[in-house]
């Protein structure tokens, strides 16, 4: 039976060379993996506004930060929208986000999987030199049922009649003064049948 080639043997001055540069590789991949984890941790770092509770609603408005500005009372914040189609070339519109008088932050959590749902309203919204509508800013996050799963954070411009546009989410969420819930309102009740005029003779 022949014998199994053997490798080349290396030189007591060879292998030490060698084993620095595999102890240099295993370093590399360690180090590599371990930034990794560290941007990804800092990356998945929930906003202040993930953890509010309940408790903490309905309040007003006093700051939404995000990365390039703030929206607060006397100070507007502008969201570019990128245009789509054959307008994509053209410069993004502007959208002016401001708080107005009766502007407060609500709280809502219909489903376990969309926990906290905050919504920031009334705003006043104003699409490049378009006339100033009503508008709304909600933020919520999908992925909690009990145990947090692969949170994934969401927000959107809410427009009467208009469909809801996904926007950047804003890094915190500073609430002004507690304020007193809004009464409950009842549905009109349907006004009460009239009875059939009788047939006459």
């Amino acid at each position: 039976m022949a014998e199994r080639p053997q490798g080349p043997r290396l030189t007591p001055e060879a292998e030490p060379a060698t084993r620095r540069r595999l102890r240099r590789s295993i370093l590399v991949v360690v180090s590599v993996f371990a930034a990794y984890g560290i941007v990804t941790s800092l990356s998945d770092r929930a906003p202040g506004w993930a953890t509010m509770g309940r408790e903490d609603f309905p309040a007003g408005l006093r700051e939404l930060a995000f990365a390039d500005g703030a929206l607060a009372a006397g100070k507007p914040y502008v969201i570019r929208i990128r245009r789509t189609g054959r307008k994509r070339a053209l410069p993004p519109r502007r959208m002016a986000l401001s708080v107005v008088a009766e502007t407060r932050a609500t709280y809502r959590c219909d489903r376990r999987t969309r926990c906290p749902w905050i919504r920031v309203a009334p705003l006043a919204c104003s699409l490049d030199a378009a006339p100033t509508v009503s508008c709304g800013f909600e933020l919520f996050e999908f992925g909690r049922t009990g145990i947090k799963i692969l949170p994934r954070r969401r927000c959107r411009l809410t427009r009467p009649g208009i469909r809801d546009l996904d926007v950047p989410c804003p890094r915190g969420l500073v609430l002004g003064r507690k304020l007193a819930p809004l009464p409950a309102t009842r549905p009109a009740k349907r006004p009460a049948a009239k009875p059939a005029p009788k047939a006459t003779d």
